[in-house]
């Protein structure tokens, strides 16, 4: 998603329990082998019926829609995924990459949320629910989200990266760079502040930082073609 490096890979068994009673005193006055009749009958409907679709059923539907490039439909099926599962790390994942995209920030910052409440606070989630404050223009929760998550794990690159990013595009290449350094090698931290350069039409700052980063590391094909475009 965007810079945003939207990354989990889980395999979730959901399980759905069944139960059933017999409230006799629905059935006075019936005889003995009516009510046999009735129940073998009630069974064999029972058996002819398709099964009730799971939470890994709505799951796979919502993959579906998405490969298919049908979003609409995808978070409908992952908000039925999390109606049968509240807690189904998938779900709430997809869900909340999908809304992104969307551009239904609210509703995505508020899966984000819960998706990082079920994963114990995961360093990830916290990355893209920055990156989706800052999307939405909430620069200070962005921000907010993206330290908590680096509090929580020092080396998580989406973290760092993305904090560094947003550091750059708001001109602090000083504070962006240490961000970018601690997870980069130094190349690739100056070919990505050129890249930011770049995408805000500042040509003489990019082609800077793209030489910076072929002198460190002559063999980084992409800022040698990066360099050329913007000289």
């Amino acid at each position: 998603m965007g810079t945003s490096q939207l990354q989990i890979s889980l395999v979730l068994t959901a399980i759905i329990a069944a139960g059933c009673s017999n409230d006799l005193n629905q059935n006075k006055g019936v005889p003995p082998h009516e009510q046999q009749i009735i129940s073998a009958s009630d069974r064999e409907f029972e058996k002819s019926k398709d099964p009730p679709l799971n939470a890994t059923s709505h799951f796979a539907a919502g993959q579906l829609a998405e490969s298919q490039g049908n979003l609409t439909k995808a978070v409908e099926q992952y908000t039925q995924a999390l109606k049968l599962d509240g807690k189904n790390k998938q779900a709430l994942y997809r869900l909340a990459v999908v809304q992104t995209q969307l551009q239904q920030y609210p509703e995505a910052v508020k899966i984000w949320k819960r998706y990082i409440d079920v994963t114990n606070n995961s360093a990830a989630g916290y990355s893209n629910l920055g990156y989706t404050y800052e999307i939405a223009g909430q620069q200070s929760e962005a921000e907010a989200a993206y330290q908590k998550g680096i509090e929580i794990e020092p080396d998580n690159a989406p973290c760092r990266i993305n904090y560094g990013l947003m550091l750059a595009r708001r001109g602090q290449i000083e504070a962006a760079q240490s961000q970018l350094s601690m997870v980069l090698p130094p190349a690739q931290v100056q070919y990505n502040l050129g890249s930011v350069s770049e995408s805000k039409g500042d040509r003489l700052s990019a082609a800077k930082f793209y030489r910076r980063a072929l002198e460190l590391d002559p063999t980084l094909s992409a800022a040698r073609t990066r360099l050329a475009a913007v000289e």
